[in-house]
């Protein structure tokens, strides 16, 4: 988790530069679950669709927000933002992580991707919700099982880091 967190970090600094500075994030994450192991570009695709889909002509400023916690035998990182919210079709269209184009040309494919490669390292209880805030914006959450501190080879060779 702490390289995929590093990742992202280094990946909003690129943005921050093409967005001219109207971009704010905050990445929380108690040192204790950065060992959890994850698939690899597991969080980007999903910082990216901030931009894609909720950065606009309304949406000018965007604020991220990524924070991690323990649910009982699991890890929820949160990817938050403030941008437009998804259209209520299109998001049960995206939950059922089908990757069947929508209208907008864009079909989904990232967060299927990335919900479908948790699934298959972990089991079909974990992977990605994804929901709207009550205001502005939305929230994904990414949950897989907390796992303590391993040395790497002691991981399965799965893609995590």
């Amino acid at each position: 988790l702490h390289e995929e967190l590093d990742m992202i970090q280094q990946y909003l600094n690129i943005e921050q530069i093409g967005y001219a500075n109207q971009i704010s994030w905050n990445i929380n994450c108690p040192e204790k679950y950065e060992q959890t192991p994850i698939p690899k570009f597991t969080l980007q695709p999903i910082i990216e669709n901030s931009f894609i889909h909720g950065f606009d002509n309304e949406h000018r400023y965007t604020d991220i927000q990524v924070t991690a916690t323990r649910f009982g035998t699991d890890v929820c990182i949160e990817i938050e933002n403030n941008g437009a919210c998804i259209p209520e079709e299109r998001l049960g269209q995206i939950t059922q992580f089908s990757k069947a184009e929508s209208a907008d040309g864009y079909n989904g494919i990232g967060l299927a991707n990335v919900h479908e490669r948790i699934r298959l390292r972990f089991g079909p209880q974990y992977g990605l919700t994804i929901r709207n805030k009550e205001e502005e914006g939305v929230i994904t959450t990414v949950i897989i099982p907390f796992e303590e501190a391993k040395t790497k080879s002691a991981l399965p060779d799965a893609g995590c880091d």
